[in-house]
C-alpha cells in the first residue's frame, strides 16, 4: 500500500499517502494537475473492483520547500510549458504529503473486477501538463476469465463510463499495452 513520489530533478524519492490497503497488478494515472486514480488490482484473495482517488492541493512553493527543494515548483511550472517559472504556476507545488486517498462513492459506477489490465491518459487536443485527461483501461483478468471491455475515468468528473466501442473490438487479453495519440485522440 505504499505510494512513493519521485523528483525527476532532485532524484529524491518521498513517501506520499499510502493506500487503504495492499494491491498488486492495479493501474494509476494522473488525470489532472492534482489528481491521481488508482484502479483495479489483486489484494492476494480476489481481483478488486475498487477506485481510489488522490487529491493533492497546490501549495505555495516556499511552504513546501521544508519537505521537496525549490527546484521541484521549476520542474512543475516547466511541465506546464513555462520553462522560464514566471507564472502562478511557477509558485506552486502539487502537495502531496498532505492529501488522502478516498474511495468512490459506494453506488458509482465502476468497471468489473479486474488485474493486470492496460491503462494510460489520454489528454484533450493540444493538451498540456496542467490539463484535465481521461483515464482510459482496457481488458484485464477477472479472477477466471480474460476481459476486453474499455472504460474511461474522466478526470473532471472523477467518473467512469463505460465506451461502447464498434469495429475490430481486440480480443479478451491481460497484461497488454495501451498508448495515447493525444493530437489525433487515438489508444492504441
Amino acid at each position: 500500500n505504499h505510494v512513493l513520489e519521485f523528483d525527476s530533478v532532485t532524484k529524491q524519492w518521498t513517501h506520499a499517502a499510502p493506500l487503504n490497503g495492499p494491491r498488486s497488478d492495479a493501474s494509476g494515472a494522473l488525470v489532472a494537475p492534482n489528481v491521481v486514480v488508482v484502479f483495479g488490482g489483486w489484494d492476494d484473495a480476489q481481483c478488486l473492483a475498487s477506485t481510489a482517488v488522490l487529491t493533492g492541493s497546490n501549495a505555495p512553493a516556499a511552504a513546501a520547500t521544508a519537505a521537496a527543494p525549490a527546484a521541484s515548483s521549476k520542474a512543475a511550472a516547466a511541465a506546464a510549458g513555462d520553462a522560464g517559472a514566471t507564472t502562478a504556476v511557477a509558485q506552486m507545488i502539487c502537495e502531496w504529503k498532505t492529501a488522502q486517498w478516498e474511495p468512490l462513492p459506494a453506488d458509482a459506477i465502476q468497471p468489473p473486477p479486474r488485474r493486470m489490465h492496460s491503462s494510460c491518459v489520454l489528454l484533450p487536443p493540444g493538451g498540456t501538463a496542467q490539463s484535465v485527461g481521461r483515464n482510459f483501461i482496457f481488458g484485464g483478468f477477472s479472477g477466471s476469465t480474460r476481459l476486453n471491455d474499455l472504460w474511461q475515468f474522466a478526470g473532471d468528473t472523477l467518473r467512469w463510463s463505460a465506451v461502447e466501442a464498434t469495429g475490430f473490438v481486440p480480443s479478451p487479453r491481460d497484461g497488454a499495452a495501451l498508448a495515447a495519440d493525444h493530437s489525433n485522440q487515438r489508444l492504441f
